[in-house]
């Protein structure tokens, strides 16, 4: 059923409160946006910072309320278990940075149960002017649970936002509790570097299921603050054809990206494919990497020569990154038999006087041939694998890293960084 701004109802009418439910907020524009959900009493006042429930706190106590990052925010709910000191549900939307809500393409809303029928609402961006923070709605008691679609806002953003219900905003970080900032309410809470990666991938939301996998592996090798630049090297050679046309080059890339956003300062993975010539395409962020291998792949394929000189594009990564001062972590995608092993040999020697990183990953039956060959360097690690999704995203980020950390740490012993 469809719903508008200032509806108030039962909630029973629409939804089966004896199981639990859905509140999913979505915004289409080009801003970064935050969604929270605010647990309030008779006072509509913050009852406990345990029910400020936001990326970097996903559960409220006993889990009556869980958020989940899908293309927005997923708030499920279980009515059942909320206490009784929490008389209201507030649903918000805020922009961390700049741009204001009357900015956006729309704003969505659903309540319903888990595959089930649900209330929808969707709202133009004439319809906001220049809040920066939006309460869209709220689930409250009155004798029973009931909504209320406000749909209104605060020009200050979050600040006004939190000060409305009791809270107060870290002043050194005046938008939506961002990275380097805290908010407060009554003890301070950090941001958690899953829950920070989590963000920067709100806007590739496929990819968010992976910050987790990653993070664990950058927690055991005590990487979570390494920052490097990072490049992706694919190899774009006719015996890839079958690779490009099922998606495994994308799915390849898809899964790259969460590394850069991790490691870069700028959150984009430098991206190259090569064959007989090579060619650096537009970096990838988490608003474009679903593009990263074009529509006319064929004829970039054909433009660089169908066959493959790995000492060619080795070659214009050195150059190209010989003047940054931090390490450089290159992943070289092949399916194997690789041009003059020898020479690729060399070139990585040469590299080992730079802060560059070789991380061979090979691909189908052929994919392992040139890695015992050219993987004897300490500035190199490799692992062969038939296809990339056939193994977990645990086990890839395991072994994508292997090597890394010893050698990045080699390196600022030689003071390479």
């Amino acid at each position: 059923m469809e719903v508008q701004k200032g509806m108030r109802d039962k909630l029973s009418k629409y939804v089966d409160l004896n199981q639990p439910i859905e509140v999913t907020l979505r915004v289409t524009g080009k801003a970064v946006y935050d969604f929270c959900c605010f647990g309030v009493g008779n006072d509509n006042k913050l009852t406990d910072d345990r029910y400020m429930i936001f990326y970097n706190q996903t559960a409220s106590p006993d889990r009556a309320i869980t958020y989940t990052p899908l293309g927005g925010a997923v708030f499920r709910i279980d009515t059942r278990r909320i206490p009784e000191s929490v008389q209201k549900l507030v649903f918000t939307v805020s922009i961390d940075g700049e741009g204001t809500m009357g900015e956006i393409e729309s704003h969505e809303l659903m309540i319903g149960n888990i595959g089930g029928d649900s209330l929808t609402a969707k709202f133009p961006g004439d319809t906001f002017a220049g809040e920066k923070a939006v309460i869209t709605a709220e689930i409250y008691r009155r004798d029973e649970w009931r909504f209320n679609i406000v749909v209104s806002g605060f020009n200050g953003g979050l600040g006004d936002l939190l000060r409305y219900y009791g809270g107060s905003e870290d002043a050194v970080s005046r938008a939506a509790v961002k990275n380097e900032g805290n908010v407060h309410f009554g003890a301070e809470q950090s941001i958690s570097p899953e829950a920070m990666l989590e963000k920067k991938l709100a806007k590739a939301p496929e990819l968010v299921s992976l910050a987790r996998p990653l993070m664990d592996k950058l927690e055991k090798e005590d990487l979570t603050d390494c920052k490097a630049k990072v490049v992706l090297v694919t190899d774009i050679t006719g015996s890839m054809l079958r690779k490009y046309r099922s998606g495994e080059v994308q799915s390849i890339v898809n899964k790259m990206l969460p590394v850069a956003v991790q490691f870069d300062d700028d959150g984009e993975l430098d991206l190259w494919y090569y064959a007989k010539r090579c060619e650096q395409r537009e970096s990838l962020t988490p608003e474009n990497y679903s593009s990263a291998v074009p529509d006319n792949w064929r004829e970039l394929m054909s433009r660089l020569g169908g066959e493959n000189d790995e000492p060619v594009i080795i070659r214009s990564v050195m150059e190209h990154y010989s003047d940054i001062s931090g390490p450089v972590y290159v992943i070289f995608i092949t399916d194997g038999g690789a041009c003059s092993t020898n020479r690729i040999k060399e070139l990585i020697a040469e590299s080992s006087q730079m802060p560059v990183f070789w991380q061979f990953i090979g691909i189908g039956s052929k994919g392992s041939d040139v890695l015992e060959e050219v993987t004897d360097s300490g500035n190199t690690a490799a692992f062969a694998v038939e296809d990339i999704k056939s193994i977990s995203d645990e086990e890839l980020y395991d072994r994508l890293l292997d090597g890394f950390p010893e050698w990045l740490s080699g390196i600022r012993e030689q003071g390479l960084v």
